[in-house]
């Protein structure tokens, strides 16, 4: 595996990717595939608007073609919804949670 921050590139193992990520690099397996990113990592508070308004758009887009039955998506939108901060609350559907997403407002965001 592989520890990657800024122009630095360090070929690493197991053992030494705790000590890495602690120092702010992004971990990727031999494959270029990235398996971890540093905790220490840091984006502007527009870049992640962006993203949380692109992720947004993409799901209303898709949200009126979703079976409600669709186990695999409706576990997808729980960790969406996890990673936002939204509380879903007692929602048991797919429809349910995009609801709930849709009407979530981050503190200190628009």
């Amino acid at each position: 595996m592989k520890a990657k921050k800024e122009n630095k590139i360090y070929q690493i193992n197991e053992e030494m990717k705790k000590r890495y990520l602690e120092e702010g690099y992004d971990i990727y397996g031999d494959d270029g595939e990235l398996l971890e990113h540093s905790p220490k990592k840091k984006i502007t508070f527009a870049e992640h608007e962006k993203a949380i308004k692109t992720l947004k758009d993409e799901l209303e887009a898709t949200s009126g073609e979703v079976n409600s039955g669709t186990s695999g998506v409706f576990e997808m939108l729980k960790a969406y919804a996890a990673l936002l901060g939204a509380d879903i609350g007692n929602a048991t559907s797919v429809n349910g949670i995009v609801k709930k997403i849709k009407e979530f407002k981050p503190e200190g965001g628009a």
